[in-house]
């Protein structure tokens, strides 16, 4: 924990931020006119804490999370006093708080009658504890709370991986059951480092180069090593929610996992919605997974990599093809001072190439995959972007199975792409503590908190 506790009024304020209450402005008189001529109140919300969390748990209630939240088995656990659904809701709740350490939940959560209300618990509860176990022990200093905020964090620790797994899509099954997402769903693919201090056992230790300059302004390789794991995970680029996610050790590689995660989103969403498109960048350009995908009927962009042949096919064709050339003006500064400027970009699309040796069915020995029979791909090459020409390395290629007569839909689409960096993984690690306070320093409480997070967000966007 920081040098300085955390007070309710920053709860309050997380509270608010989360789950995206927006501000509002007083005016009696315009609501004493739209009473006056019949106009109904849709619902009135104190806005304390329970206020706010109200209609959280009220959705949770309606869209039945709550009832499969219910469903979890603490297997780890041999004597459990409490349902093991109230641990979901407490560790819940306290990453809605935002709170910083399980110190100072007793403070913070425990002790607010109205919250745990909601929870699930009564003010005798609160007020006394769950039970009498040590109370002996407790002092004027420190007073009874309703549970050792330890036996939370061991609690939740304990939920197995299936039992994580299952209790995240079973909530995604939930919002799709409820109509929260379109039929044909675009998703981004895309993973991000979860860096923690090598004291976290079972992390993992990749060693990594990176460039820096020494006090002469030489630049050189510095080898440092990375502790942590990574979290890969599909978004839905309509809504912002997460569809399926996993956690791996921060050295595993990407690819590998997509088709995995693939299956378990279209597992989520059926039979309510469907899986469609895919934007990936380099990183899952790997030709038996995309291969799988394209065989499913799931149309995917990606970029290619520098190396690959099929690239170089691709810049090659290109002479002679249609080029498409698209403007954007774009207004900067203010009043007198104000300019405008104007963006060009020039792209062309070549079709029907079967250079990708990797990207074909799987093929038996001795009996190679001839040319005609093998799946077509298509390019889409970028020449000039917003009136920047290519980098040094070349002309950005992505590829994709879809057609290519509109190119610029299959750059839009991969742009979008982005979404999952800034909408997903940036804000759940600077508002919602994605990368922070894990109730154990192991691989069960990474795994936990990272699902715990995730999932919370996932239900408080939807």
């Amino acid at each position: 924990m920081g040098s300085k506790r955390q007070s309710a009024a920053e709860v309050h304020a997380n509270l608010r931020e989360l789950l995206d209450w927006q501000f509002a402005e007083r005016d009696d008189q315009a609501v004493a006119q739209a009473l006056h001529h019949g106009q109904g109140v849709d619902a009135v919300y104190g806005l304390d804490d329970a206020g706010l969390l109200d209609g959280f748990f009220a959705f949770l209630d309606e869209t039945g999370i709550k009832a499969h939240w219910q469903t979890l088995v603490l297997a780890g656990v041999r004597h459990v006093f409490l349902p093991a659904s109230l641990f979901v809701l407490l560790y819940g709740t306290r990453v809605l708080f935002g709170s910083e350490s399980s110190n100072a939940l007793p403070g913070l959560l425990f002790s607010n009658v109205a919250a745990m209300t909601l929870i699930g618990c009564n003010a005798h509860q609160v007020a006394d504890g769950m039970s009498c176990r040590g109370a002996k022990q407790r002092t004027a200093v420190s007073e009874y709370t309703l549970l050792d905020p330890q036996t939370l964090a061991n609690a939740v620790c304990k939920i197995s991986t299936a039992a994580l797994q299952d209790l995240f899509n079973g909530t995604i099954r939930a919002l799709a059951a409820c109509g929260g997402f379109m039929a044909e769903v675009m998703v981004a693919g895309d993973g991000t480092r979860i860096v923690t201090a090598p004291t976290f056992q079972g992390c993992g230790k990749p060693a990594v180069s990176e460039s820096q300059r020494n006090r002469r302004g030489l630049q050189g390789a510095v080898i440092q090593l990375l502790f942590g794991w990574r979290l890969i995970a599909l978004l839905d680029l309509r809504t912002l929610i997460p569809l399926a996610i996993q956690s791996v050790p921060i050295q595993a590689h990407e690819a590998p996992y997509l088709g995995a995660l693939v299956e378990q989103a279209q597992a989520n969403l059926a039979p309510h919605s469907r899986l469609s498109r895919l934007v990936i960048d380099r990183a899952y350009g790997d030709g038996a997974s995309l291969h799988a995908l394209h065989e499913l009927g799931i149309t995917f962009v990606v970029l290619a990599k520098a190396h690959m042949v099929v690239r170089k096919v691709a810049l090659a064709e290109q002479a002679g093809t249609t080029l498409y050339e698209r403007t954007e003006t774009v207004r900067r500064g203010h009043g007198r001072e104000a300019t405008t400027e104007v963006w060009v970009a020039r792209v062309r699309g070549v079709s029907g190439l079967r250079h990708w040796d990797a990207f074909r069915p799987p093929v038996a020995a001795g009996r190679p995959l001839r040319w005609a029979p093998r799946p077509v791909l298509h390019a889409v090459i970028v020449n000039l972007w917003r009136n920047r020409t290519p980098a040094p390395e070349g002309a950005r290629v992505y590829l994709t199975n879809a057609t290519v007569s509109d190119p610029w839909a299959v750059v839009d689409g991969y742009a979008d792409r982005s979404w999952i960096e800034n909408g997903l993984f940036r804000n759940s690690q600077q508002f919602w503590r994605l990368t922070r306070w894990f109730p154990q320093k192991t691989a069960a409480g990474v795994h936990s908190h990272l699902t715990f997070v995730v999932m919370l967000l996932a239900v408080a966007t939807a």
